[in-house]
């Protein structure tokens, strides 16, 4: 990942390169608005080592409809759905679409921001089944409190960022106390270039 408002990268390339492996094996990967607006990213596995790299799904999730239509996850290289809210007048909705040339899936909202279940009813529809979550950390935390996380991927850089003000990978409301803390079973760490990947499903 990069660090928010920073163009600099944590995660080393094989950490990247592996990173482009894991979206080649899920059907779609999944990120917010503040992602697309900071990163600008393609969001598709051209890190891949493969001849003819598998393309996930590109979901975006765009509650305002805000985006601009120039940003490349609007691109032609992959098929990109957009996910927003149901409050939007259809005409509104279908500008947005054409204008971009994406599907426009429009779901219940719940405390201001995209239902995740609804988010994931309506993907199923489409026969998306397997979602790699890869946005900042509003995204990771909703998705973690709707409980709708398998598992996970982290990886840690060998050296260290922090401040009052640094942003974390899991942001939302937080987590006060150990014992309610999200834990992981069955969790495997291996190196990868000079990062470390933890990985685990979540309990």
């Amino acid at each position: 990942t990069t660090f928010k408002h920073s163009r600099e990268w944590i995660s080393g390339l094989p950490a990247r390169q592996w990173t482009h492996g894991l979206r080649e094996a899920v059907d779609a990967v999944i990120v917010g608005t503040n992602t697309i607006t900071i990163d600008n990213p393609r969001m598709t596995p051209y890190l891949s080592k493969s001849k003819r790299p598998k393309l996930p799904v590109r979901v975006v999730l765009d509650r305002e409809l805000k985006l601009s239509k120039d940003l490349h996850v609007f691109g032609k290289d992959a098929e990109t759905i957009v996910l927003t809210s149901k409050k939007h007048p259809v005409k509104k909705i279908a500008a947005y679409a054409t204008a971009r040339r994406i599907t426009v899936l429009p779901v219940k909202e719940k405390n201001k921001s995209l239902d995740v279940k609804e988010i994931l009813k309506a993907l199923f529809r489409i026969g998306i089944s397997s979602l790699m979550i890869e946005g900042g950390g509003e995204i990771n935390a909703s998705f973690l409190n709707a409980k709708a996380v398998d598992k996970v991927y982290m990886f840690v850089a060998p050296f260290i960022l922090g401040g009052r003000t640094t942003v974390s990978s899991v942001e939302g409301r937080g987590i006060a106390a150990v014992k309610d803390a999200i834990r992981l079973r069955d969790v495997k760490t291996s190196k990868i270039g000079e990062d470390f990947l933890i990985e685990g499903y979540v309990k």
